[in-house]
């Protein structure tokens, strides 16, 4: 037997750690919040705990909320212009937020620089560079 638990409020089962979905209007109406079932017996919980949990040994009670459950839909994704507002929320909130990654560009360039200096080639091509411009009309 599977292990079952029903959570009312918001219409989900898991069976067997898969979460699910199912319609849990007639818990709710019963003011059950939750049924867990645990192989061979299993609990009712009831809402804000008004009654003591109740057992039973059968979980045909409850088997076409199990048969009947659905896989949970996946979201839908946001449109450019929700992740354009997110983004700018966010950057409000966090106006520091891109620091970090400003600091890390400008240490990158950095190095790059100090690579470059040293490579005979670059420098070559700088003084190259220095040379034709030098040697321009001005403008």
């Amino acid at each position: 037997m599977p292990r079952v638990s029903i959570i009312a409020e918001d219409d989900s089962i898991v069976i067997d750690r898969i979460a699910k979905m199912a319609d849990c209007t007639k818990l709710r109406e019963a003011k059950i919040s939750a049924v867990q079932w645990y192989g061979d017996h299993g609990e009712i919980e009831f809402e804000r705990h008004h009654k003591s949990n109740e057992t039973f040994h059968s979980l045909e009670e409850f088997q076409v909320l199990v048969d009947g459950a659905k896989p949970i839909p996946s979201p839908r994704p946001p449109t450019p212009q929700e992740l354009d507002e997110m983004q700018n929320r966010f950057m409000l909130e966090y106006p520091d937020a891109r620091k970090a990654w400003e600091e890390r560009d400008a240490e990158v360039r950095r190095l790059h620089e100090e690579a470059m200096k040293r490579d005979p080639k670059w420098q070559e091509m700088q003084r190259m560079m220095r040379s034709a411009n030098e040697n321009e009309p001005p403008k």
